[in-house]
């Protein structure tokens, strides 16, 4: 007999509205990420396309259901959007979601700098996922 294995994510109820204050929040890391690329602020610019991510990743799972990420890793977050959005696109969005966060701890703790490249890809990938989330999010929580 074979047991399936399901990965469990430690999540909390809260109510589907405040999906708006969570992209409210991702939209103003993406303007903060574009103002501080555009600045030379390469670190300052990274940090923001992660919280954009996080953030925007958090407004659609809180949107379809009303459940946010209460994982220590960011990563878990992922798990939940995979769960609970459907769709042929959920698995490459998936895959950007986890590309930005997984440089997370190295730009918010890390001794190293951010370079030019880096902050560019990182804002490049925000975007991009942000605009996914945005086109799937539901238009009463817009």
């Amino acid at each position: 007999m074979y047991r399936l294995m399901v990965r469990t994510t430690n999540r909390k109820y809260v109510d589907r509205s405040d999906s708006r204050n969570l992209l409210k929040k991702a939209l103003e890391a993406r303007d903060t990420m574009h103002s501080e690329l555009e600045k030379g602020n390469f670190n300052s610019a990274a940090s923001n396309a992660v919280k954009c991510a996080i953030n925007a990743c958090n407004a659609l799972t809180v949107a379809v259901s009303g459940e946010i990420s209460s994982g220590k890793k960011h990563e878990d977050a992922a798990f939940l959007l995979a769960e609970r959005v459907r769709g042929k696109d959920v698995k490459e969005a998936e895959n950007i979601f986890r590309r930005i966060v997984g440089k997370k701890t190295d730009i918010d703790y890390g001794v190293k700098l951010a370079r030019r490249g880096d902050a560019e890809s990182l804002v490049r990938f925000a975007d991009e996922f942000l605009g996914w989330v945005e086109s799937r999010m539901p238009p009463e929580y817009r």
